[in-house]
């Protein structure tokens, strides 16, 4: 079954860095990124100006105005001026996003807030970002929500359960699938022998126990019919479908409008969509011509400030949607985030700005 929830395990096996996430709306706009010299971590700015001295054992890079970063083995957070402000404490420690982050203490995890103020025990063995006010979370095994004041959605622990998407979620319980919305309650139920999977552009894939696979809208109704091989979310209004055995693109109103032609896809974003034909990866619009040949033996599924990474055997580039290169040969993968990318070349690390200068390299 081929389903976006997979996404990022299949782009860690290619290689390929996932998009990053953005900062909170309201937070300052200031970005540093980490840069290391002698096995310590300090912080540049977007012009390669040092700003944060490198004192730490690591760093990550910084979100809704903090970064996590690492000495003497515990991990805590510093503010843009290079104070630590939530103390190193932790054995790991994930971006803040909506205002709170996933923090783990001898592999068991919790959030805390912006201040440091745990908003839950370290009681799960999981526990996503958060999406319109909930995170999932997974406790020995099993499910359930919690919103951004600690509080569980459900009193008893379910089954499996996805994040909520489209204002809905997905759950399974021993003898019931279905979509809750925000207050916990069932919305949509589905039939018996159909499962579903999280909604995207108000339409979500549903599978049966042939595993054939079709698309409800949001009132739970049967929208285009179980009949696919395999399917895709919608992404831009498009969704990719398996019909026989190559991969083709449907419409809302579930006529082919890129005709089965492919060996593997990912999604339309931007208006473009990474395709494979013949062990290659090439780039398409939303016609279904190519951009870009397929040229490729691994890439990046989007853009990133107009740029992606690509890999030809063992060495990385970084392209725009016309195929033109911005840098060639890095050995290990890059992605733009907020105006820089980290690359790697020639035993050499170094960040460059979107016309390709570089800005800043690292020293040994």
């Amino acid at each position: 079954m081929k389903l976006i929830v997979f996404l990022s395990l299949f782009l860690i096996s290619l290689g390929i860095p996932f998009p990053k996430t953005k900062p909170g709306e309201n937070e300052p706009e200031i970005f540093l990124f980490p840069v290391s010299f002698a096995g310590k971590t300090g912080y540049i700015d977007s012009t390669g100006n040092l700003h944060i001295d490198y004192i730490f054992d690591a760093g990550k890079n910084f979100s809704e105005g903090k970064a996590a970063v690492k000495m003497g083995g515990k991990w805590g957070f510093i503010d843009t001026s290079g104070k630590i402000v939530i103390a190193l404490q932790y054995d790991f420690a994930a971006d803040f996003h909506a205002g709170q982050a996933l923090v783990g203490i001898n592999d068991r995890y919790g959030f805390i807030d912006k201040n440091g103020t745990a908003l839950t025990g370290m009681d799960f063995d999981y526990g996503s970002y958060f999406s319109t006010g909930f995170a999932l979370v997974r406790i020995n095994g099993r499910y359930n929500y919690i919103d951004t004041l600690g509080n569980f959605l459900f009193p008893d622990i379910i089954q499996y359960g996805e994040d909520f998407r489209c204002g809905l979620a997905y759950i399974q319980e021993i003898n019931s699938h279905g979509y809750i919305d925000r207050t916990g309650n069932v919305v949509i139920k589905l039939e018996p022998g159909l499962y579903g999977s999280s909604f995207g552009d108000s339409m979500a894939v549903v599978s049966n126990e042939e595993g054939l696979f079709g698309y409800i809208g949001m009132d739970g109704k049967i929208r285009i019919p179980i009949q696919y091989l395999g399917a895709n979310s919608f992404f831009d209004g498009l969704a990719g479908v398996l019909a026989g055995k190559k991969w083709g693109f449907i419409d809302k109103q579930g006529i082919m409008a890129i005709s089965p032609q492919f060996d593997d896809i990912w999604f339309f974003h931007s208006n473009v969509c990474w395709v494979m034909k013949n062990g290659k990866w090439g780039l398409i619009g939303k016609n279904g011509e190519y951009l870009i040949d397929s040229l490729f033996d691994g890439v990046s599924p989007v853009f990133e400030e107009g740029w992606c990474c690509v890999r030809m055997g063992n060495l990385y580039h970084i392209v725009n949607t016309r195929g033109e290169y911005l840098i060639k040969d890095l050995e290990e993968p890059a992605s733009f985030f907020h105006g820089l990318a980290s690359c790697r070349k020639n035993g050499s690390s170094f960040y460059i700005d979107s016309n390709g200068t570089v800005v800043f390299e690292m020293r040994d």
